[in-house]
């Protein structure tokens, strides 16, 4: 967090966002002090383990937050991760906390869906991703990609993979 900070006071300006809710779902006062001081920072909902916990625990004030600061929530799942048995379930899960008031389980824990409004729902599950993103991929600059990788490239300790690289990028 230290590292985190110092980079935002550096840059306050800097367009950013947190995965895992900057890991403060129980601090979320310190992360609205941290909206009003930096305003390109961004966190996504990619569930921690504790944080859906605090959701529900703290359900009334973080649909608030949610519907307050819903420009500044970006959808995340972590799906793809092999703790996971279903990229599909955990990505439904996530959907379900933002858009229902049913019982949810993530990571084998019980949360409860915050039913949050369909504008909140918008831009938090699709538009500001977009924002921040764009609607279409930006090419890969291959030369500095190549430089990129040969700097870093004696870092890798296992001969197999180095050769893997040394094929895709010198082929």
């Amino acid at each position: 967090m230290e590292q985190v900070m110092n980079v935002m006071q550096r840059y306050p300006q800097l367009n950013v966002t947190f995965a895992h809710f900057l890991f403060l779902s129980e601090q979320p006062e310190l992360l609205e002090e941290l909206f009003a001081k930096y305003p390109n920072m961004a966190i996504d909902v990619t569930p921690g383990t504790e944080m859906y916990g605090v959701f529900t625990e703290r359900r009334d004030y973080y649909r608030t937050f949610f519907e307050k600061y819903a420009d500044r929530i970006i959808f995340g799942s972590d799906a793809g991760i092999p703790k996971y048995d279903s990229n599909v379930e955990l990505v439904e899960a996530v959907y379900r906390v933002m858009t229902e008031d049913t019982e949810v389980e993530i990571w084998k824990l019980p949360a409860r869906g915050l039913q949050l409004s369909d504008d909140a729902c918008r831009l938090i599950l699709c538009e500001n991703f977009l924002r921040r993103s764009g609607s279409q991929p930006k090419p890969v600059d291959r030369e500095a990609l190549k430089r990129y990788v040969q700097k870093y490239l004696p870092l890798i300790r296992n001969q197999q993979t180095k050769e893997q690289i040394m094929r895709r990028f010198y082929e």
